[in-house]
């Protein structure tokens, strides 16, 4: 308000004249003063905002006031009560410099620039839209919201994927939009997801904050190269090439409050809009994932539990319990619950009645032993090892272990399984091309050399650096360091989210 208003001066200048044209027009206070106080009383009142209202709205209410009919009014009728040009000339002189000296031009406000373009655009988004016009007569292309909201008003034959619509102002955008809109305008991208899903939908063109570079491994990952920039942006491109599967997006999530703490929260999504849901994690901090499931308008594809310990299976719970979630699928193990009960710890049988209080009421629910294979759009899941671990393994670092197979690549997904993970490591690397590794129970009960004959990219460990520097989570502090003196890459919490491609 007060870069508008100035030092309130324009206020005072308004009251002048309204105290005048209150007195001097019985017309004037008829159809502009009563109304104006009106208007006052209702919409510029801070004690009806404050106990009625909303707090937030009410400064930008000022722009309504009616200083811009007040104070021209005033001028007009003090004009026609003089009888002398003169005098007339000086009022109409004295009311400009008042309006002038009194209030602030806008257009000097640091949020508004000079155009230099016909367009009446911003230079930077004809900038980078001309970039892109130089390669291709209609651009199919991923920009930042800015860029975005302007860029097919300066050429029709722009194809942005999203644009004012993802925030609703000319037409309602989808779930997959949304995400992308507000991940490229975040402070740290998920640049594989755009770039994932700018090939998955052909978009030859992605535009970045010069700032938040995509890295070289990426742009060679999806065959993006830069071809250019304009002020704050970059402009990236590849050729068109039609790829009938993109494959899936595994994306590693944690939450604000992942200090010494443990969770197993994955999501995994396709170039067809599909969403799958591993675990969820505790029901610390759950919005990070609440969110990724409201993207895809409250419908999650397939949900895979591999266990009831709280830091697997607590989100599900309490989000079943505060939203309206759909669930295509929900993948659940198979076991006795009698035996369960008998080796579960209090928390865990717990969590499972809450959990099973949802499968009552559901007609989704599939429940998957050791040998079950499943197939989410194309998605193969191979159970390899259930809940109940024998040969007196402790239940709470039991679970199914999955073997998440696209076409050619395949993510072991270990979940909280304990010491048998290595009996069943030493038998499967003949049958699967084993790209990555969500490393069992965070990485604290094998080594890295267990792993390290799968030969696998990159691994994931789902802890942070400040609980696997303590006492309790040292093992998970030495396989980190072990995998990176390997040259394998090692994800966890500190750089969550963190995607990767499953071809």
């Amino acid at each position: 308000m007060s870069s508008y208003y100035g030092d309130k001066r324009i206020l005072l200048l308004m009251a002048v004249c309204f105290l005048y044209l209150l007195f001097a027009s019985k017309e004037l206070r008829r159809k502009l003063i009563y109304p104006v106080m009106l208007m006052a009383v209702v919409i510029v009142n801070p004690i009806l905002y404050k106990y009625i209202f909303s707090k937030i709205v009410y400064k930008r209410m000022f722009w309504v006031i009616a200083d811009v009919i007040v104070i021209p009014a005033a001028t007009v009728t003090l004009m026609r009560d003089c009888r002398k040009k003169w005098q007339k000339a000086i009022i109409g002189l004295v009311s400009v410099l008042a309006v002038m000296f009194a209030g602030n031009i806008v257009y000097s406000h640091e949020n508004y620039v000079r155009i230099q373009n016909m367009e009446k655009l911003s230079d930077t988004t004809k900038g980078v839209c001309d970039i892109m016009l130089a390669y291709d007569d209609s651009p199919r292309c991923i920009l930042p919201v800015e860029i975005a909201v302007e860029a097919r008003v300066y050429n029709g034959n722009i194809e942005p994927m999203f644009g004012r619509d993802c925030y609703g102002f000319i037409m309602r955008a989808g779930a997959r939009e949304r995400a992308l809109a507000n991940s490229i305008d975040s402070v740290s991208p998920d640049y594989e997801k755009i770039l994932f899903y700018a090939r998955a939908e052909e978009r030859s063109f992605v535009v970045a904050e010069s700032i938040k570079p995509i890295s070289g491994e990426l742009l060679e990952k999806y065959s993006y190269s830069q071809i250019g920039s304009y002020g704050k942006y970059d402009v990236y491109y590849c050729a068109p090439e039609p790829d009938d599967n993109m494959g899936w997006l595994v994306t590693q999530l944690a939450s604000y409050r992942v200090e010494n703490r443990l969770l197993h929260r994955y999501v995994i999504e396709d170039a067809g809009g599909h969403l799958i849901v591993i675990d969820g994690g505790t029901d610390r901090g759950d919005a990070t994932l609440m969110q990724y499931i409201q993207d895809y308008g409250g419908n999650v594809d397939a949900w895979i539990i591999t266990s009831y310990a709280p830091e697997s299976a607590g989100a599900f719970a309490d989000l079943m319990d505060k939203y309206d979630i759909h669930i295509n699928s929900l993948y659940v193990p198979e076991f006795a619950e009698e035996e369960y009960k008998s080796v579960a710890t209090q928390k865990q049988w717990s969590l499972y009645e809450t959990c099973k209080s949802f499968f009552g009421k559901a007609d989704n629910v599939q429940k998957l032993k050791q040998g079950d294979t499943i197939d989410i759009y194309g998605l193969k899941v191979d159970i390899l090892s259930d809940l109940i671990v024998k040969n007196g393994e402790k239940v709470s670092r039991g679970a199914m272990t999955l073997a998440l197979t696209g076409r050619e690549e395949t993510m072991l997904y270990c979940s909280i399984a304990g010491r048998l993970t290595k009996t069943l490591l030493s038998g499967i690397s003949d049958d699967y091309n084993i790209k990555y590794i969500q490393l069992a129970n965070s990485g604290r009960v094998l080594d890295g050399k267990a792993y390290h004959t799968l030969n696998p990219e990159a691994v994931f460990i789902d802890a942070s650096n400040g609980f696997m520097e303590t006492e309790k989570g040292q093992n998970s502090y030495n396989i980190k360091a072990y995998f990176e003196e390997q040259g394998v890459g090692v994800y966890q919490f500190d750089t969550c989210p963190n995607s990767v491609h499953i071809h």
